[in-house]
């Protein structure tokens, strides 16, 4: 690999950097970095040290805005989706992209009144299967010629629904995780035999299951570790070479993606299955002393920056939908505090989002599924009390899951009244 990377200043790498850049290829290594310790630039001045050592190398980034940052640094940067569609494309020559394959197959093989009541319960579940590599035992599945990363056992469709917390509840309580999971099955045993067609998740998906041929890398860097799921990992073990290098970079204490699939475990896993020696890389250089202080009754070992200014930070006894303004974003360690404070913006006309909960969409699939329940019951009292009667009911409901699960901050979430 030849390329340099254009720089107009000269970065001197911090102690823990060094130490990284010094112990390079020796073993593979897992860093944890603390939030602001720029893991990406430790990436970049990795590379620009050992470059002409790395004859093949690729730095897979966790989404396409950071790989084309990185790309135009000059360092040999992909996205998993990028890297495993130039795989599947290959091997299935022909296929075609489509962003939407899932959700047309999850359309033809459902009716309108289905998809109103199950469609978004189904949707969430085959996902979350596709990051755990299940392949399910299925007619249209010739299954001895698939690497399952999870082969199909009847707990787990269960465990994925409990982890995902997915509503298999109809609005009347009628338990439907039975015809969710057979509807989930069907769908993704055709998505998975259709090679016709690739949706983003069969990019990843398809070079581990159908074992497609792969040259593999000497020199592997991964970025935001903490953020991978079953099958990506599956995908790195594919990817690096037999006795290739590989680097992990990312910190467990920011896995934000645990409601796309990623493994709870991640950075641990990894560790484990390429036996990485781990590394630290403790210095913060985005936030103000005060604001290390205060992070470091969770976080121990973040240290701020040399030069770092003191900072100011406040603290608001009481706060309201008036104390915010737009482009504010707001930080809890408890969903509940979030959920309440959404739903007080949203009551005063004030947009608002939580990151990993679509609470409109969540709030529209809930008055999709009361409306089908409506039709199909062919009752006739107002709307409005069937309505009211109707969330009562899924109150009720979410609020008994939320107790055998000893889930307080749901049950905070879910019972919060204006």
């Amino acid at each position: 690999m030849s390329n340099t990377i254009p720089s107009d200043e000269k970065v001197v790498p911090s102690k823990y950097q060094a130490a990284i850049l010094d112990n390079y290829g020796i073993h593979n290594m897992i860093v944890q970095a603390v939030a602001g310790s720029g893991k990406s630039k430790t990436l970049e001045m990795l590379v620009t040290e050992k470059n002409g050592r790395m004859h093949r190398a690729c730095l897979l980034a966790f989404n396409k805005p950071i790989a084309t940052v990185l790309k135009n640094r000059g360092l040999p940067a992909y996205t998993f989706n990028g890297l495993g569609f130039g795989v599947t494309n290959y091997s299935f020559r022909g296929s075609v992209l489509n962003a939407d394959k899932v959700a047309d197959c999850t359309k033809r093989r459902m009716t309108p009144h289905d998809m109103k009541l199950m469609g978004a319960a189904v949707l969430n579940l085959v996902a979350k299967s596709y990051t755990i590599g299940l392949v399910p035992d299925h007619r249209l599945l010739n299954t001895k010629g698939l690497v399952a990363v999870t082969r199909e056992q009847p707990q787990v469709w269960q465990d994925l629904i409990e982890t995902y917390d997915i509503d298999t509840m109809s609005p009347e309580g009628e338990d439907l995780t039975d015809t969710i999971i057979d509807f989930s099955r069907n769908i993704l045993a055709e998505c998975l035999a259709d090679t016709r067609t690739l949706s983003f998740d069969d990019q990843i998906s398809f070079p581990v299951l159908y074992n497609l041929p792969m040259k593999p890398y000497d020199h592997l860097l991964v970025d935001e570790a903490q953020d991978t799921n079953l099958i990506q990992i599956a995908f790195l073990r594919k990817a690096l070479g037999r006795n290739g290098v590989f680097t992990a970079v990312g910190d467990r204490n920011q896995s934000l993606y645990k409601f796309r699939g990623a493994a709870s475990d991640a950075m641990d896993r990894i560790k484990r299955e390429f036996k990485c020696v781990e590394y630290p890389l403790s210095i913060c250089y985005r936030c103000p002393q005060v604001v290390i202080r205060a992070a470091q009754q969770f976080v121990p070992q973040i240290e701020a920056a040399p030069g770092k200014p003191e900072g100011v930070m406040q603290h608001l006894p009481k706060f309201g939908p008036k104390t915010f303004r737009t482009g504010d974003v707001i930080v809890s360690r408890k969903n509940a505090d979030l959920v309440s404070l959404a739903y007080k913006l949203m009551a005063a006309r004030i947009p608002c989002g939580i990151l990993g909960r679509d609470m409109v969409g969540g709030l529209i699939t809930l008055m999709e599924k009361i409306e089908a329940n409506y039709m199909a019951q062919r009752r006739t009292e107002n709307q409005i009390s069937f309505l009211i009667e109707s969330l009562e009911s899924w109150r009720d409901r979410e609020i008994e899951k939320a107790k055998i699960k000893d889930n307080e901050s749901k049950i905070q979430a879910t019972t919060y009244n204006f």
